[in-house]
């Protein structure tokens, strides 16, 4: 169970989407998803913090870079190929 700070519902589709496997360009597609999410979450995020926004904003952003780039380094085990 890897951290999803401000991702959780991206993490839960990610995860359902990952479960319903495929081929590998299912995986990319999977992955894709989970970015345009995450960065959605990262919107939300950075808008609750109006105040510090570009701070937030950046924050949310360089920690969804690298969990999407985890997930994509690391994420091929998991993936339901069929």
């Amino acid at each position: 169970n890897p951290p999803n700070f401000i991702f959780l519902s991206s993490c839960n589709k990610h995860d359902e989407m990952y479960e319903k496997g495929g081929k590998e360009v299912d995986r990319f597609i999977a992955d894709f998803l989970f970015w345009w999410y995450m960065h959605k979450d990262v919107r939300k995020f950075a808008n609750k913090y109006w105040y510090i926004y570009p701070i937030a904003y950046l924050i949310g952003f360089l920690w969804a870079a690298t969990y999407c780039t985890a997930v994509r380094i690391g994420g091929k085990k998991f993936f339901n190929y069929k």
